[in-house]
């Protein structure tokens, strides 16, 4: 993801200078600078889990979430060090992120107000494509069409020791309508018939019946 910035003259009777700023938001794993958010300040009592679901309910308002991470301790915390703690949230939008460090000491939690900043150390996620089922969110989000998005649930091999000439996958995929909020859930069975017992060849039906 990067933040463009062009500028444009409008020609006419007058003449004037138009700045638009453009987000751009690959469907990848974000991994710059430009989307991270560093929070300090927090005491927490709970679990880990919990204080990334809090956190994670509180940043979403801001758009949509890559990944929440919460860790215990910090520079600076002293003998108060078991409740304290820090974390990163990370944007899919740059714009969202830049747009939530403006709430710096005005969000609470935990009963303390915490401090944002721009989290300036990259995480090496190479560039990784996002899922299917990720990237069909993000576009229902952006662009508000009407969208259908899928997840696999359950996907298990059949290792029925009797069955030597056949590789079997069963899998279970939910389909959701967001708009409708309907919600399907489907069974299937995918089996690929080995043409060798070498381990290459049965290698190649595993990946087939996979897919």
């Amino acid at each position: 993801m990067r933040k463009l910035e062009q500028d444009y003259d409008i020609l006419g009777d007058h003449r004037a200078s138009c700045r638009m700023d453009v987000d751009v938001i690959p469907l990848k794993i974000p991994s710059d600078k430009g989307h991270q958010v560093y929070v300090s300040g927090l005491r927490w009592d709970g679990t880990q889990e919990d204080l990334e679901q809090e956190l994670r309910k509180m940043f979403a308002s801001y758009g949509p979430l890559h990944r929440v991470t919460a860790r215990r301790g910090g520079l600076g915390c002293g003998a108060e060090g078991d409740n304290v703690w820090y974390g990163y949230v990370a944007y899919f939008s740059a714009f969202d992120a830049e747009e939530v460090l403006k709430q710096s000491g005005k969000m609470v939690i935990g009963g303390s107000r915490i401090k944002l900043k721009k989290k300036y150390k990259s995480d090496d996620f190479g560039s990784q494509a996002l899922s299917l089922h990720k990237s069909q969110e993000l576009l229902i989000h952006y662009f508000g069409f009407n969208c259908w998005t899928s997840e696999i649930v359950y996907l298990e091999r059949d290792n029925d020791e009797e069955r030597k000439d056949s590789v079997r996958y069963v899998c279970l995929v939910r389909v959701r309508m967001p708009r409708e909020g309907l919600c399907s859930e489907g069974i299937g069975l995918g089996e690929v018939p080995c043409t060798t017992q070498s381990p290459q060849g049965r290698g190649q039906s595993v990946a087939c019946a996979r897919r």
